[in-house]
């Protein structure tokens, strides 16, 4: 599902409790920002919303910049102010902090001033850890650093969540690793119909950097997943040759 489709079904779902007239600000100040990235009264106002006191507004500031940022001209004005404020967000414990370790994934490399409280996130093993590491992989190069600690999770975490998150993040900082790629292979031939369905959308994420899966892949033909297991396979071919041609 596209980031900004799985972002919004999640400010949707929080703004069913949110204070009448918050929730429709935020959105407002979002839409106001792709017009203008340099409005810096609006970027302050959703800065502020980070900091207020209902969870489900900070949810909804951060998720709305999580959106922002994924527009390339908007995040490279805001990152300067937003980055930090989210570094501030991802340190948190027992809050909203998801969106906004998220958010930091969605600014790429402008995100590197966060890879340390990333690592820390990670080094935690804890229920956040899984995002912390996928948005280290999305941070790019700059966050080659985090690739020891993000084996230790790989190997620790119970999580298959975090494991998928975790592999995914190695396979893309490093794209000729192989421990990372056997691991998601691995998901296809669990016992688990939902393990199963979790590995092929992994490599489905991963597009070219899952090359060496495509056999795998194509192999596939335990139940009803078997066309999302071939049309993958299709798709891994069709983007590998598109980046080679691309070169």
């Amino acid at each position: 599902m596209p980031i900004r489709a799985t972002v919004l079904i999640a400010i949707v779902l929080t703004a069913c409790g949110d204070v009448p007239g918050d929730y429709q600000k935020l959105r407002g100040a979002e839409e106001r920002l792709r017009k203008d990235p340099h409005d810096s009264q609006t970027l302050d106002f959703i800065l502020k919303k980070l900091h207020d006191s209902r969870s489900i507004t900070r949810n909804n500031a951060a998720a709305f910049l999580r959106l922002l940022a994924g527009d390339p001209k908007v995040r490279a004005v805001i990152a300067p102010r937003a980055v930090p404020a989210l570094i501030e967000v991802a340190r948190r414990h027992g809050d909203v902090e998801s969106e906004g370790i998220a958010a930091l994934g969605e600014f790429r490399e402008l995100g590197a001033p966060a890879i340390p409280t990333l690592i820390t996130r990670v080094q935690e093993n804890d229920y956040r850890s899984g995002d912390a590491a996928e948005a280290l992989g999305k941070i790019g190069l700059a966050a080659k650093s985090s690739i020891p600690h993000l084996r230790v999770l790989l190997h620790r975490s119970k999580d298959r969540r975090i494991v998928v998150q975790t592999a995914i993040a190695i396979r893309t900082l490093v794209p000729d690793d192989r421990e990372s790629i056997d691991t998601l292979i691995g998901f296809l031939h669990s016992p688990d119909r939902e393990a199963r369905s979790d590995g092929i959308f992994a490599l489905s994420e991963l597009g070219p950097l899952a090359d060496s899966a495509v056999p795998a892949l194509e192999a596939y033909d335990i139940d009803d997943l078997r066309g999302y297991a071939q049309s993958t396979a299709a798709s891994i071919k069709e983007e590998s040759k598109e980046a080679v041609w691309k070169k």
